[in-house]
């Protein structure tokens, strides 16, 4: 795993094991999906594409410009009708407007960003989504920052997008977790908690997302490979697999999900599961993982 944090992760962290404790990672709001940011005005755009962890966190600028004018209105119009300058300017408005909306759009295709940010003054980021097609404008996000070319500090622009990314980080990890507790009290096998059915499942490969909360010093035993995992040696022999390592659970259980492409979520304040430790599932085991 190489993440960049978009901020420390608080308390410090000192532990000498032969795997690697990334749970402060989730502690520090460490994922950063893919985003365009777009600052528009009737005129053209600027637009940056951040790509994300990813992608290797970089992020791409480029300059729109209409080409078409005027964009602004006369104080009056002095010849109405066929030749009306008016007419005019909303025409040059809405090439303009369709150029930067092409160019998004490709964006969006190409790069696939979860989020869409329209930052400008109202008509402009109002015209701007409305000459998107649905699958673009549906990840547009309204930000009042200022209008473009207005002279705003573009860190408060940063600040904008950085709050609103940790915000649905923070609500996404909300909904994952009440989804978790619904689960759990429905019974119907696609969730699980505690040591021993969280193992199952991810031996079984069905966790989809694992919940990670407080497991203090809890340990799990594996075989070599770490790819068979068990709260406890009994549960591996009799899998017909020799336990060689005794390893801390808060340590193996996100390494053996990663490779089988389960989300890692920190349970948040408020929620809690057996042992410390949930999983959302990809289909109900045949048997029950919450009693292997």
């Amino acid at each position: 795993m190489d993440q960049h944090l978009s901020a420390g992760a608080g308390t410090l962290h000192a532990r000498v094991s032969e795997l690697p404790y990334i749970v402060p990672a989730l502690d520090a709001d460490a994922e950063r999906p893919g985003h365009l940011v777009v600052v528009v005005d009737h005129s053209g755009a600027d637009l940056e594409f951040h790509q994300g962890q990813a992608g290797g966190g970089s992020v791409v600028t480029t300059t729109v410009e209409g080409g078409s004018f005027p964009v602004h209105k006369a104080g009056r119009a002095d010849t109405p009708g066929y030749g009306d300058p008016q007419q005019h300017t909303e025409e040059s408005r809405t090439k303009n407007i369709r150029t930067v909306a092409d160019r998004v759009t490709a964006i969006v295709d190409d790069e696939k960003p979860e989020v869409v940010f329209v930052v400008g003054e109202v008509r402009s980021r109002n015209d701007l989504v409305a000459a998107l097609p649905e699958r673009a404008a549906k990840l547009a996000v309204h930000l009042q920052v200022g209008a473009r070319n207005s002279g705003f500090d573009p860190e408060v622009l940063h600040d904008a997008v950085d709050g609103w990314l940790i915000q649905h980080h923070r609500d996404s990890t909300e909904a994952v977790a009440q989804d978790f507790s619904a689960e759990i009290h429905r019974g119907e096998g696609l969730a699980t908690q505690g040591l021993p059915g969280v193992c199952a499942a991810l031996r079984a490969g069905a966790v989809d997302t694992l919940l990670v909360g407080e497991m203090g010093s809890a340990t799990v035993v594996s075989s070599d490979d770490l790819d068979t995992v068990a709260p406890n040696p009994d549960v591996l022999s009799e899998l017909g697999v020799a336990p060689t390592r005794i390893l801390r659970a808060d340590e193996a259980l996100p390494m053996v999900a990663i490779p089988t492409g389960a989300d890692l979520v920190r349970m948040p304040d408020g929620y809690s599961a057996t042992d410390g430790v949930g999983a959302l599932l990809r289909y109900a085991p045949r048997q029950p993982a919450a009693i292997t």
